[in-house]
């Protein structure tokens, strides 16, 4: 999953929980920016809480803000 709850990361407040059998589906508020997250176990986290998300690095794209070239990505010659 590209997002990890961890008490290290950055806060997030909890916009709808949705369970969804053996998985917790959750819509996230980061500063209003709206990040979705999905959790492969059942969590007891309501709306209105605060957790914790980290990045996961597998999953990032960063981007040169000059020219808006993918950081590390080879280009096809």
């Amino acid at each position: 999953e590209p997002l990890t709850l961890d008490p290290a990361g950055t806060a997030a407040t909890v916009v709808v929980v949705e369970q969804t059998g053996s998985e917790t589906l959750l819509l996230l508020d980061m500063a209003g920016q709206k990040l979705p997250y999905l959790g492969r176990d059942r969590l007891r986290i309501r709306p209105g809480e605060t957790v914790h998300i980290l990045p996961d690095s597998a999953h990032l794209h960063l981007f040169d803000p000059q020219g808006g070239h993918r950081l590390g990505a080879t280009s096809a010659t």
